[in-house]
């Protein structure tokens, strides 16, 4: 008979498997806060929650993103699994990840597999994205029928170090989650001293499928980063809210003619066949070599999911976008978020084949 996962994941600990790029497991900040009983969360539930939960679960792959920064420890399912590349950047060992089991996802595919979730021990679901006109039915039907309480957090791309300070009281981590919040803070006062500075935005599209036909328009959650640096110029009628956005047709690209090009990773034509392209050699930012393709281990750093993945992105973003005025060391600040984040210390090479290899 299969053992539970989160016996599983209990040995997997005790015999030091927490172990991402060699690191050691990663400690649970303080431990002194007891969280509150009852919480309401930004769905405007008020949920009864247990003191100090030790096994959790996420509701989606944006949630995951955020307690595997915070709580890996904790974990005791996941909503999707990683590639082996990125795990390798992750503070959980490949033995102790591979005995997390994969539940799905609540939104996006709704393939959770609730029959899985109950057999996890979880204490607690944690739902981490925009609020939705279903989000307080949907999570209280979750939890009627797993037994396991359920909260929600709108999340936005500013909001983060709110977020992470209230996961922190509710986890009880709160030392380290103080320390991913001000990362995400700085990050956000870097974003509004370039942008309050009176430089001119560049214009830009971000495009994604093998056919680079996607854009991800302005407006949309998925924009949020994006919109925020440059002057996005997928103005649609109908933007979708989903991240494998609009199909436009090449005139369409074309007429728009962006200064810059942000690619997707799955973006079928390598950088360097651009130029010779009968059709994408025909763009301006083509022709001024002004091509980036968004860097994707562990995640994308531009978000997809839209997550505190972003906050890596945007100071990629910052010297893509405005290289004579960032004056900062990327590869510094890549380092110094995969160590607080992931718990991994990346050496000057593997930092700077992070950010040159995806180009």
């Amino acid at each position: 008979m299969r053992k539970p996962a989160a016996l599983l994941l209990a040995l997997c600990i005790a015999t030091g498997l927490f172990a991402g790029c060699g690191m050691a497991a990663p400690q649970n900040g303080s431990q002194s806060a007891v969280a509150p009983t009852l919480f309401v969360d930004d769905a405007a539930r008020t949920v009864e929650i247990p003191h100090s939960p030790s096994a959790i679960v996420p509701s989606g792959p944006g949630a995951q993103m955020v307690l595997v920064t915070l709580a890996p420890e904790m974990l005791v399912g996941l909503s999707s699994k990683y590639s082996g590349a990125a795990a390798a950047y992750l503070p959980i060992s490949g033995e102790a990840l591979a005995a997390i089991p994969v539940l799905g996802a609540l939104y996006n595919n709704s393939d959770l597999n609730i029959e899985a979730l109950m057999l996890t021990g979880a204490r607690l679901i944690i739902d981490l994205g925009e609020t939705k006109s279903t989000t307080a039915e949907d999570l209280d039907g979750l939890a009627a029928t797993t037994g396991i309480p359920a909260v929600h957090l709108n999340t936005t791309f500013t909001n983060m170090p709110a977020v992470y300070r209230t996961l922190g009281n509710v986890l009880n981590c709160a030392e380290k989650a103080e320390q991913l919040a001000v990362f995400c803070e700085k990050t956000l006062a870097a974003i509004e001293e370039i942008t309050a500075s009176g430089v001119q935005k560049p214009t830009f599209l971000y495009l994604q499928g093998e056919d680079g036909l996607h854009v991800i328009a302005k407006g949309v959650y998925h924009a949020e980063l994006m919109d925020t640096l440059g002057e996005n110029l997928a103005v649609l009628e109908t933007p979708t809210a989903k991240g494998t956005g609009n199909e436009v047709d090449f005139e369409q690209i074309l007429l728009w003619d962006p200064e810059i090009l942000l690619l997707a990773p799955d973006f079928g034509i390598d950088n360097a066949s651009l130029a010779g392209h009968p059709l994408w050699g025909q763009l301006s930012a083509v022709q001024n070599g002004r091509v980036y393709r968004a860097p994707s281990l562990p995640y994308n750093w531009l978000g997809f999911p839209a997550g505190v993945n972003r906050y890596l992105g945007a100071w990629w973003l910052m010297a893509v976008f405005y290289p004579e005025t960032a004056s900062f060391n990327l590869n510094e600040k890549v380092r110094e978020y995969f160590e607080l984040f992931f718990s991994c210390n990346l050496s000057e090479q593997e930092c700077t084949a992070l950010i040159s290899g995806a180009n």
